[in-house]
């Protein structure tokens, strides 16, 4: 059963340690400070010396809103960069495994000219942790290729299309409870005959802004899943489509002070030709799991772990996924 691979499991002790240790450091610095000054006020204006680790407890909560998100970003840094300077990076690109799915081009030069215009109605109570109303975004992007290189295959690929996308966010506050609900879809609409959608221009599913059972853009697209033979053809090299829809849930409570609890299901499939379409017991692919929410200064720190109700092990497909990010749908 795969849970959560062993390259994944690497990746997460070499960020966890420095991670711990920045966390440990940065909180630390911030209580001695706070804690010098408010002895000096103590000792100048008298009082019970007991008070000064109560009001330091009382702060502890925001100390770490500060000193997570630091951590955070130190320790992902410093893991990556010794997975550069031990070649590991190189390793892991010649397998097909991690950023390779961010070189989204044709191999060789390329040029693209677009236009995109699009509309947003935003009626939240907060940008950044919505407790009530509502938000409403599209998007319509025209795109044309005007040069490529020819391929190892002799053909030169073309694109020419409208991509159409849409999201509507609502939010349902029920005393100290939010609802949280998201609807998504896009649409790519090809303009010429022999065109080619470049990777660039596709959507892509799975990860912590859509799929949380999936690692970053890991489902494959249905109609592909369908036919790949998972012994002949690589599933590390993830594919996208033409058309996607994402319906998102989240219930959302209070914990602690700066910390929130969350519930979640993520549900949703794309396809790489949306004329191979059909509605039966693989159209949707749903996902739930459970995270925490500390609030920052910049936004929520979201750490989730999504379960994926519905695993494929033949194309590679996890149990399960972790994810951190900051902010919040």
């Amino acid at each position: 059963m795969n849970f959560i691979t062993a390259i994944d499991r690497y990746i997460f002790r070499l960020v966890l340690m420095p991670m711990l240790a920045i966390f440990v450091l940065a909180a630390s610095l911030l209580v001695l400070d706070k804690m010098l000054r408010l002895f000096d006020f103590v000792a100048t204006e008298g009082g019970p010396v007991g008070v000064v680790f109560k009001m330091l407890a009382n702060l502890l909560p925001e100390y770490a809103s500060l000193a997570i998100p630091l951590g955070l970003m130190l320790g992902i840094l410093l893991a990556f960069r010794k997975l550069s300077i031990s070649s590991e990076l190189d390793v892991m690109r010649a397998v097909g495994l991690s950023y390779t799915r961010l070189l989204r081009v044709p191999e060789g030069d390329s040029a693209v000219v677009s236009s995109r215009v699009g509309a947003t109605l935003d009626q939240r109570d907060n940008s950044f942790v919505p407790t009530d109303g509502w938000y409403a975004a599209l998007g319509v992007e025209w795109a044309r290729s005007v040069l490529s290189e020819e391929q190892e295959d002799g053909t030169t690929p073309l694109m020419h299309i409208l991509k159409l996308t849409g999201t509507l966010n609502g939010y349902v506050p029920i005393d100290e409870v939010v609802i949280a609900l998201q609807v998504r879809a896009g649409y790519i609409i090809p303009l010429q005959d022999g065109q080619t959608t470049f990777a660039n221009r596709q959507f892509f599913l799975g990860g912590v802004d859509t799929l949380r059972g999936f690692n970053q853009d890991q489902l494959q697209p249905q109609d592909v899943a369908d036919v790949i033979d998972p012994e002949t053809t690589s599933t590390a090299i993830f594919r996208g489509s033409q058309f996607f829809y994402l319906l998102r849930a989240e219930l959302r409570f209070p914990i602690y002070e700066a910390f929130h609890g969350a519930i979640f299901t993520d549900l949703g499939n794309h396809w790489a030709e949306p004329s191979t379409i059909v509605i039966d017991e693989s159209f949707v692919r749903p996902t739930a799991g459970a995270g925490l929410r500390i609030v920052t200064p910049v936004g929520p720190l979201a750490i989730d772990v999504g379960f994926n109700l519905l695993q494929r092990e033949a194309l590679g497909e996890p149990l399960a996924a972790f994810h951190f990010s900051l902010g919040v749908f």
